[in-house]
């Protein structure tokens, strides 16, 4: 059922305002799904279901402080993420500082005796000793989101310009007679097996291409059907498929490397590059938790004042990323500490999924049992001032 024309946004499109206005409507499905559908293009930007909304309230948004009245005032928003990161910064160093003073360590040193090295008794022992434990991991943690606000300006910086880059790769303007007009008959010779979800007109290297996406071909079919993108066995590229405007031919190698270098070199002749390498794996600046980022990939490195590094993906002739030094220093220090993406153990599923819950859940008792035992402690001061003074007669 139809809902309403959204013109300002609601809990749930706060990143698309850009976007707006949007129909909203009600699917009677039983999971309580809502979709928004833009009104110039008639696409659906977005779909929530009763679930995810629920879920969205115990997770991302108090994570993000996305609360509607705050997250639409941006300057307002920033700054409350801003302080509120900082105090957390100095409260968990506060805590770790007094919990190592604390520590009533004694020559020699015996595990026996551990209990005696302790403060306090009761929760607060608890509290002291999730403290230690947990509470390096709470301060990188507030540390590394405080970082990812970028206070001051830190990690804004200009790598290479790549828009040339880009337009070289392209090879000049679309030029819509190259492609022949091919019926769905013609198509299905093409890509057996599949059904098409999307065709899109093309330019790479100036030779123009049709790139298709559509289903993954069936299991047990041929060689020829288990084409998987514009190269053999590429992450992530099950459902795109390269297929020449000009022989109508499906692409199953990459670009070379000769040719992306060509482009590279006529947008930079003038900047020397130190490294160049095409690495099969991926390395700790173009990398995937779903492996979807394209393999092989192109990585040039450039002696430029900022160390900007492009990753250039061979298999479809276009620029992947470009990081350069501050980028990549925030890459360690907000998304490794963070997101603890480190790679001895990123895709090791699910021992990356068990060591976030377990640390996330250590933090979670060290606030919780402080929260109780300052509240407690608070309760107790009230009641006491509360009570009158004895007076001697």
């Amino acid at each position: 059922s139809y809902l309403e024309l959204l013109t300002q946004s609601d809990q749930w499109t706060l990143e698309q305002r850009s976007q707006l206005p949007f129909h909203k409507l009600s699917i009677d499905d039983g999971r309580g799904t809502q979709l928004y559908v833009s009104p110039e293009s008639g696409e659906v930007t977005l779909l929530t279901t009763r679930a995810s909304r629920a879920l969205a309230w115990v997770s991302a948004i108090p994570h993000w402080l996305y609360f509607t009245p705050l997250r639409v005032r941006q300057n307002l928003w920033t700054q409350t993420v801003l302080w509120t990161a900082g105090l957390g910064c100095v409260l968990a160093i506060l805590g770790i500082t007094l919990g190592i003073v604390q520590f009533k360590f004694s020559r020699p040193f015996k595990w026996s005796q551990i209990r005696s090295y302790l403060p306090y008794t009761g929760w607060m022992r608890w509290h002291y000793i999730t403290g230690l434990v947990f509470g390096v991991f709470a301060l990188t943690w507030v540390f590394s989101g405080l970082l990812s606000m970028e206070p001051f300006g830190w990690a804004s910086g200009q790598g290479l310009g790549t828009g040339e880059l880009r337009q070289a790769l392209v090879g000049g303007p679309l030029d819509a007679s190259s492609f022949a007009q091919i019926d769905s008959e013609d198509w299905e010779t093409l890509l057996p097996g599949r059904s098409i979800k999307e065709i899109t007109y093309t330019r790479i290297l100036g030779e123009p291409y049709f790139t298709v996406r559509s289903t993954a071909a069936e299991p047990g079919g041929t060689a020829g059907d288990q084409i998987s993108g514009n190269a053999t066995a590429r992450p992530g590229d099950a459902s795109r498929t390269l297929v020449s405007a000009e022989t109508l031919e499906v692409r199953t190698e990459p670009f070379t490397v000769a040719a992306l270098m060509d482009r590279v070199h006529e947008t930079y002749p003038d900047v020397p590059i130190v490294e160049v390498d095409l690495l099969e794996e991926y390395d700790s600046y173009h990398y995937s938790r779903d492996r979807l980022a394209p393999l092989p990939i192109l990585r040039l490195k450039f002696d430029d004042p900022t160390q900007t590094w492009l990753y250039i993906d061979p298999g479809s002739g276009q620029l992947s990323t470009s990081v350069h030094r501050l980028d990549r220093v925030e890459r360690w220090i907000y998304h490794g500490f963070h997101s603890l993406d480190f790679g001895f153990w990123y895709y090791n599923r699910p021992i990356w999924d068990i060591a976030v819950i377990v640390l996330s859940l250590g933090g979670l008792a060290t606030c919780t049992i402080g929260l109780y035992v300052g509240t407690r402690r608070l309760w107790r001061n009230r009641k006491s001032a509360s009570k009158p003074a004895r007076t001697s007669s």
